[in-house]
Parts: C-alpha cells; structure tokens; sequence
C-alpha cells in the first residue's frame, strides 16, 4: 500500500512496513496529492423494499472522479 496509506494505520499496525518498491510509486497524476477524504452533505435515500440506502449525488460525483483519472490515463 502507497505509504501516504501505512502512516494512518500505524496506531493500529505500529509494526507495518512498507515493501521497497512502494516507496518509488509514482505520484498520481492530475491529484495535488496521493491521499485525500471525500466529504459530502449529500441525504441518503432509502429504498424499503430492498433495506437499502442509496446516494446518487455520491455516486455521481465518484463517476465524475473516474472519469478524470481516465483522462489521466489509468
């Protein structure tokens, strides 16, 4: 796992360690970083014939963010 990933598991995993070759990945291109938080105020809807919640707003802004990686080339 990229290490930016293994730095926020440390305080459950203190002994994890990153593989050599991890450390030579390449920065995600477009990204200003390699990690970041998706957070939103988007409702969720329920469907109560499945016992299911769904958030189209959510899914869509994740279609959008494919997309651009996509475009990036991956």
């Amino acid at each position: 796992m990229r290490p930016e990933i293994s730095k926020m598991m440390n305080f459950i995993y203190p002994d994890l360690q990153d593989h050599p070759i991890v450390k030579k990945y390449p920065d995600i291109k477009g990204l200003p970083q390699n990690l970041f938080f998706f957070d939103h105020s988007f409702k969720e809807s329920e469907n109560e014939l499945m016992m299911s919640k769904t958030n189209v707003e959510e899914a869509q802004i994740i279609v959008r963010f494919a997309f651009f990686l996509l475009q990036q080339r991956y």
